[in-house]
């Protein structure tokens, strides 16, 4: 499923327009509104800011690891079926060979996606840090519902930090 375009004549030129591939997942019950209202917040905004950058976002309805191996960016929202072990050692495979994996989980959520953040040694932490504005944040950016990342000093490097907690971490 394309979500931005029907694939036409003139969406497949805008395809060709776009040098990256962004795969977003909704194969796994993912907590996410496929609406594109708001420009700024929720899926809409990921949208926009995937088009800005050069990225042509496709929802992934259906795990496809031959897709996955095409894409230069897997976004992963809050989903709520875990993956499987294959599907992990698909987006290992991915993330080995370059691609980036963006996941977005919060304390509540994170059952499903644990399997996925060990292979990085990452965890989410049970502190819930709220909405965080630009001005509370070395990044100057926006987070609705923050919580903090724990990760190996040794294999991870901190983003962005709200307060004493990493939020985003590389």
């Amino acid at each position: 499923c394309f979500l931005a375009f029907n694939m036409t004549r003139d969406s497949a030129e805008k395809f060709r327009r776009y040098p990256k591939l962004a795969i977003i997942d909704a194969s796994h019950f993912e907590r996410l509104s496929l609406d594109l209202g708001g420009e700024s917040d929720g899926f809409g905004g990921l949208i926009y800011s995937l088009l800005r950058n050069d990225f042509f976002p496709i929802v992934m309805r259906d795990f496809n690891s031959k897709r996955i191996g095409s894409a230069q960016l897997l976004v992963v929202i809050a989903p709520a079926k875990s993956f499987s072990r294959e599907e992990i050692e698909s987006i290992e495979a991915f993330v080995r060979r370059g691609g980036q994996l963006i996941v977005t989980v919060g304390w509540p959520d994170r059952s499903a996606v644990g399997s996925l953040l060990d292979l990085f040694s990452l965890s989410i932490g049970n502190t819930p840090l709220g909405r965080v504005t630009a001005s509370q944040n070395n990044q100057g950016i926006t987070l609705h519902n923050a919580w903090p990342v724990i990760y190996d000093q040794k294999v991870g490097t901190p983003l962005c930090n709200v307060w004493e907690y990493s939020v985003i971490v590389y």
